[in-house]
């Protein structure tokens, strides 16, 4: 599996300490265990994603932690960027989707010092390792809208219950209207009054999520609408995000106040 081609360029390239040598070769020596346990393969170019996948749930179900369940990732990403970068194999399954299809989110000059692409944009989420209870979840718009589907249809998607009912309710109250906090728990509302995520022509019933990248996502149960908008009004950088149409011509809400006008009762 080229396991000492890639622990001597990290040791003598990218002069990476003992301990953190001995946490690469660790972590991926448990990998290649698993994959010859699980599947027979003893060779780079036969891993793909999926594999890699079931080897993470494999470690989430042993009750590995988060944290150290992200390192083992960023162990596996650099070995297989080592191994396509050598020519011990023509692709990286760590990539699911090529970074060519993915559309950068900025160009970050004060945390990371290039583009960001395909990895996410939220710096605290990346000190985690990529992924946290906030951001770190990719898709397209057509998986985005399943998901809010799922929510719209009371934590149920063909025929799988992956929440439960109240779990949605729980999440979808407006719990301080009151005190002219329209948010939820898990889910921002409507506005209360003219300035808010929405056209202000949805029912408040509705939740969805108006993410600061350029993002918008929002399901409607009494219309059993799903409205998904992407974009990525954060590039090339942030003073670019609060100066772009996307928010001064309020693009994303409009477009919602077309669908709704466009029904027919």
């Amino acid at each position: 599996m080229h396991l000492k081609n890639f622990l001597d360029y990290i040791s003598k390239e990218k002069r990476y300490s003992i301990h953190t040598i001995t946490s690469y070769k660790t972590d991926l020596n448990q990998f290649f265990l698993f994959l010859n346990t699980e599947f027979s393969i003893s060779t780079p170019n036969k891993v793909t994603f999926k594999m890699i996948r079931n080897w993470i749930s494999h470690l989430l179900e042993n009750g590995l932690k988060s944290i150290s369940v992200n390192r083992k990732i960023s162990s596996i990403k650099s070995y297989f960027k080592f191994i396509e970068m050598s020519g011990f194999s023509d692709y990286n399954p760590t990539l699911k989707y090529s970074s060519k299809n993915i559309a950068p989110t900025e160009i970050d000059e004060y945390f990371r010092y290039k583009e960001i692409s395909g990895y996410v944009h939220d710096m605290a989420a990346a000190m985690f390792g990529g992924i946290s209870s906030h951001a770190g979840l990719f898709g397209n718009a057509n998986n985005v809208a399943k998901v809010m589907q799922m929510y719209l249809q009371n934590g149920n998607y063909a025929d799988q219950q992956i929440l439960k009912p109240e779990t949605i309710n729980l999440f979808n109250n407006c719990y301080y209207c009151d005190k002219d906090n329209r948010r939820g728990v898990g889910f921002d509302k409507p506005q209360l009054d003219d300035d808010g995520p929405t056209c202000g022509c949805v029912s408040m019933s509705s939740f969805g999520h108006s993410g600061w990248t350029g993002t918008f996502a929002w399901a409607d149960p009494e219309k059993e609408i799903v409205y998904v908008f992407l974009s990525n009004r954060s590039y090339p950088g942030g003073e670019t995000a609060s100066q772009s149409k996307l928010v001064k011509e309020n693009i994303r809400s409009e477009i919602q106040r077309i669908i709704y006008n466009s029904i027919i009762e």
